[in-house]
């Protein structure tokens, strides 16, 4: 694995690992010291290269496995502590350490979840990868940061993603490096798959460049040249340079055609995801349901046999364009779509509709909270990405409310993460 920059003064240790973290590493104690280690697992004993200390804990990954656990396996990719860490455990063991680290956080809540789904699926299974842009002497290459440190890695794409994205992003590369670009010109670059094979792609960019994009394979449907913040290692527009095609795919979740863009919020795993809906929608009823942080409607639309009416909201214009779109496809007269923040329209949080949840990570806003509390539906279904502010916000929630499903879905295999659907009543 290339080391493209590196400033960290590291030693080595040998260690015994005594468990692992929600985070991903293993952890460790010796000499009176805590150790965060990656690419190690319980049981294990590791030489491992220290490279950063923070708050008193060394930081370092395993170079050699000297007493390798029974349930290791070799990874797939080079890089995969950058990307799946966890692609060295079995995918029945990542399954059972996923359910026990979660159970812990669960029993705060005076719970337990009552299992975690997936689809089998290891590889292969991202619709949507950020690759980051290394030039070195002229050429340009993927790579992605190191974990818990300053670096790059180069690769050649991910098995994490489809394999449309990883062809796409290598013909992409091919005309970047055609183009003749000056010097750390480039930043990052954003490809969406569709099941289908269907791809679009965005180049982020720090100056105005020029990069022919036109005549790419059959599969690639649009791509687009963005000016991006040099200041930013983020993959945020500033302005637009060029496009070429159309920058949309349509997904059939559940035999719903739904539109989105590259820039739209969309589950990452759909096979996964339909998991999901799979077990929301018997809570459902028939009645009247508020979608906040809705997206382009993935939830809400594909069940909307068992919905007689819906509003559905988002902060992002793209996506609720998009929303807009696909309720008119679905031919759906009684769903509506508004663009802005949730805790501004906490007024659709009424008795007499269903509040369904999808937060980002940071989990959702006081006044949202609050606004259940005070007037809240008699049922909350609440899917999140991060466990840890769902537990959060759900034990302000016990104040009124009740668990009465709670369960994991493992949308993101080989990695730590994990995305939990809890469903409440009112006491």
């Amino acid at each position: 694995m290339p080391v493209l920059y590196y400033t960290m003064r590291q030693y080595s240790i040998t260690l015994t690992i005594s468990s692992l973290s929600p985070k991903g590493y293993g952890r460790a104690h010796a000499d009176g010291r805590d150790f965060h280690i990656w690419n190690a697992l319980p049981g294990e004993t590791v030489r491992a290269e220290i490279f950063r200390r923070k708050r008193g804990v060394h930081i370092g990954e395993a170079s050699e496995i000297l007493e390798p656990s029974e349930h290791r396996i070799e990874p797939v990719d080079e890089a995969f502590i950058s990307t799946a860490p966890w692609q060295i455990m079995s995918a029945e063991y990542e399954d059972r350490i996923k359910l026990e680290l979660l159970q812990e956080s669960a029993a705060e809540l005076g719970t337990q979840f009552s299992g975690i789904t997936g689809d089998g699926k290891r590889y292969g299974y991202r619709n949507k990868m950020e690759f980051g842009l290394f030039e070195d002497n002229g050429r340009y290459s993927l790579s992605f940061f190191k974990r818990g440190r300053k670096g790059k890695v180069t690769v050649t794409g991910s098995s994490l993603a489809s394999d449309a994205i990883n062809s796409t992003a290598a013909e992409l590369l091919q005309r970047i490096n055609d183009a003749g670009l000056p010097p750390r010109t480039l930043k990052t670059m954003i490809v969406r798959s569709n099941r289908e094979g269907s791809t679009i792609a965005g180049i982020f960019a720090k100056q105005s460049v020029a990069i022919n994009t036109a005549e790419l394979s059959a599969g690639i449907a649009g791509t687009a040249v963005y000016l991006s913040d040099p200041r930013s290692p983020a993959s945020v527009v500033t302005d637009h340079i060029s496009t070429a095609g159309a920058l949309r795919l349509t997904e059939n979740i559940l035999g719903t055609n739904l539109e989105y863009g590259l820039h739209s919020f969309f589950q990452v795993n759909t096979g996964v995801f339909e998991l999901a809906l799979q077990k929301m929608q018997p809570f459902l009823s028939g009645g009247a349901v508020t979608d906040f942080y809705s997206g382009t409607g993935a939830i809400s639309i594909p069940v909307n046999d068992s919905i007689s009416e819906a509003v559905l909201a988002d902060i992002s214009e793209e996506s609720i364009e998009y929303a807009s779109r696909n309720i008119s496809a679905a031919g759906l007269t009684a769903y509506s779509a508004v663009c802005s923040p949730a805790e501004k329209i906490t007024e659709l949080i009424t008795p007499d509709r269903t509040l369904i949840l999808d937060p980002p990570r940071a989990g959702l806003h006081q006044d949202v909270i609050n606004k259940i509390l005070r007037d809240g539906p008699g049922l909350v279904m609440y899917l999140s990405c991060n466990p840890d502010t769902q537990i959060r916000d759900v034990t302000q929630l016990q104040e009124r409310y009740r668990i009465i499903s709670a369960e994991l879905l493992n949308f993101f295999p080989g990695t730590p993460h994990t995305e939990s659907l809890i469903v409440l009543e009112q006491r």
